[in-house]
């Protein structure tokens, strides 16, 4: 798509749309999880290129958005992408463990894809618990520090609990503090998760 080549011309992180297997089965799985909240309003914290903003607003174009970004190239691709889907995504820009901590708005789901130190995404997460976000999806869950942050907070916030985990390289974890049956589970996100996969394996 050569809208999202533009975004992603200065090249980096925030390739969601680069293609191939592992992408494809995130985009599988991120689609799942966000059609299995039915979100009335999403929260992103790592803007970069804006293509998680581009993905959710293409998935759900009336829901609202707030991405906490710490780059200033960021607020530029948010306003290509506002324009080009006629949206209205917010962007914060500066250090989300402030930005995001003084915020006074909360959200149905959040995406964790901001600083991949131990303390930035534990206090991502953290900040989330605090402002009682159901669901969150935490990227990037292979790196090591992320992965430490991620067991020190469910060790911390115990409500929360893993429900689903996408496969990818990259390896994103679902998690919620809502007491959900298992059966639901699978017949609302995984199923149609693997049914999506199966189909663009053999598609």
């Amino acid at each position: 798509v050569d809208f999202i080549k533009s975004l992603n011309e200065k090249g980096g992180e925030g390739g969601l749309f680069h293609g191939g297997p592992s992408q494809n089965v995130q985009q599988a799985f991120l689609a799942s999880c966000i059609t299995f909240v039915r979100p009335r309003e999403v929260i992103e914290i790592g803007t970069h290129r804006g293509n998680f903003s581009f993905f959710v607003k293409k998935l759900l174009p009336s829901v609202p958005l707030t991405t906490f970004g710490d780059n200033p190239e960021s607020e530029k691709c948010i306003e290509k992408i506002n324009e080009y889907l006629d949206t209205d995504i917010k962007f914060v820009l500066g250090d989300s463990k402030k930005t995001f901590s003084e915020y006074e708005g909360t959200a149905d789901i959040i995406w964790v894809d901001g600083g991949h130190s131990y303390e930035d995404a534990f206090n991502d997460l953290a900040n989330s618990a605090l402002k009682n976000i159901p669901f969150i999806l935490i990227d990037d869950v292979s790196m090591g520090d992320v992965q430490l942050a991620l067991l020190e907070f469910l060790k911390r916030y115990p409500s929360y609990k893993i429900i689903a985990t996408s496969p990818d390289v990259r390896s994103t974890i679902f998690i919620t503090n809502k007491d959900i049956d298992n059966n639901i589970v699978w017949n609302k996100l995984v199923g149609p998760f693997l049914l999506t996969v199966s189909k663009s394996l053999f598609s």
